[in-house]
């Protein structure tokens, strides 16, 4: 499919379950207020090949938005050059979902951004992934050159966005050239409900996490947490800064 569009919701494709199990879907240069490709009330992808490129969305998810659950357990998945933009709240510019579930496969998210263009008031969070939860289990998710964007440097989590909890119990996770303008540079983890007491980022010891060349403006180059973390596995840092406090990790 190649320059759909919709004033509502999933420029391509609107789904209240969409399943994919084998294969191959491509959705090029679409747009909508709501998953500038695709919006759904679940998605599952099983097997076989998901690829978005250069989709839009003035909403929320530049590529895909799922408001509850996006599992991902084999196959490959692929979002490229995708942009959500709004003078407000950008959340999101791959995908926009309350939990993410990766149990295998390959997910690759490049060159996304979350802009935010009104001044005093703009904020973005997750220029390619903004969700309650990210679960991974098994597989492989690649992050390179997604950033996110505030006319007033208000934007956190250039990768990921997780306002609730990171597990990761096994699996990969890549992080390069990613970027924010205040905290996490890679990934931002901000718990916002203060009666939990649970770790905000939960890591096994046979998961594994790199990051390279991330940068954020304030803290956390490469990862702000902003409560307690368990980390168990192997995480890597190469070359990433922050302004003021922790230029890996803070």
């Amino acid at each position: 499919m190649h320059n759909c569009s919709s004033r509502g919701n999933g420029g391509s494709i609107s789904a209240v379950n969409f399943t994919q199990i084998g294969g191959v879907v491509k959705l090029e240069r679409s747009r909508a207020d709501l998953g500038g490709s695709l919006w759904s009330q679940d998605m599952t992808l099983v097997n076989g090949s998901f690829r978005v490129q250069g989709s839009f969305s003035n909403g929320g998810g530049g590529g895909l938005t799922v408001e509850e659950n996006l599992e991902h357990h084999g196959g490959t998945l692929e979002l490229r050059d995708c942009v959500v933009q709004h003078r407000l709240n950008a959340h999101g510019g791959c995908v926009r979902t309350e939990k993410y579930v990766q149990t295998g496969g390959v997910a690759l998210f490049q060159n996304c951004r979350a802009v935010a263009t009104r001044r005093l008031v703009g904020e973005s969070q997750g220029g390619a992934i903004f969700t309650g939860s990210f679960i991974q289990t098994g597989g492989l998710a690649i992050f390179k050159d997604s950033r996110v964007q505030s006319v007033q440097k208000k934007g956190d989590g250039g990768g990921i966005f997780a306002d609730q909890q990171i597990k990761q119990h096994g699996g990969r996770l890549t992080f390069q050239n990613c970027s924010a303008p205040r905290v996490g540079g890679a990934v931002a983890v901000k718990q916002f409900d203060v009666t939990q007491r649970e770790f905000v980022w939960v890591q096994s010891e046979d998961a594994v996490a790199s990051f390279d060349g991330c940068i954020a403006g304030r803290s956390g180059g490469a990862v702000y947490s902003s409560a307690k973390m368990s980390l168990l596995g192997r995480m890597t840092f190469h070359n990433s800064s922050s302004d003021r406090k922790g230029g890996a990790l803070r």
